[in-house]
């Protein structure tokens, strides 16, 4: 038994998995646009939370993947599904289902805000450059004007 809040390891996919992404088959393909006849559940995860997240590998193509992440409340909530994320995923038959990664997001949030701190810091910096000059240039008129 996964421990809670903690992801289980891959397995195949069962009918009860096959059965949850049924349920959500036409908000993904409304979701993508297109409509998929081939629609085969193949391995998946689960993450114990207060419900349960589902990580799906789901067959839609000769070599075409998605991924898909659902939630279903616990039984006292009334066991309610919902698509939460969904992607779709080129001709790999070794991808693994699309798991959170928060080191990778928190990776390119921070190459982001350093992106975004180095533009700031260059026209911040080229501002007071102007500023400098403009002041230089005052002075250099008033030292004309008073001589």
């Amino acid at each position: 038994m996964p421990l809670c809040g903690g992801l289980g390891s891959i397995k195949e996919a069962t009918a009860e998995v096959q059965e949850l992404c049924n349920q959500v088959k036409t908000e993904v393909e409304e979701k993508h646009g297109k409509t998929y006849p081939t629609y085969v559940a193949t391995e998946y995860k689960t993450q114990v939370v207060a419900g349960t997240n589902y990580f799906v590998k789901v067959r839609v193509g000769d070599e075409e993947y998605i991924h898909l992440r659902m939630y279903k409340n616990l039984p006292h909530a009334g066991q309610k599904l919902s698509l939460t994320a969904s992607q779709r995923r080129g001709k790999s038959s070794t991808k693994k289902p699309a798991l959170p990664t928060r080191r990778r997001r928190r990776k390119e949030r921070l190459k982001h805000q350093l992106q975004d701190g180095l533009k700031l810091d260059v026209s911040l910096e080229r501002e007071s450059k102007r500023k400098l000059l403009i002041e230089e240039a005052l002075i250099y008129r008033l030292s004309d004007s008073l001589s």
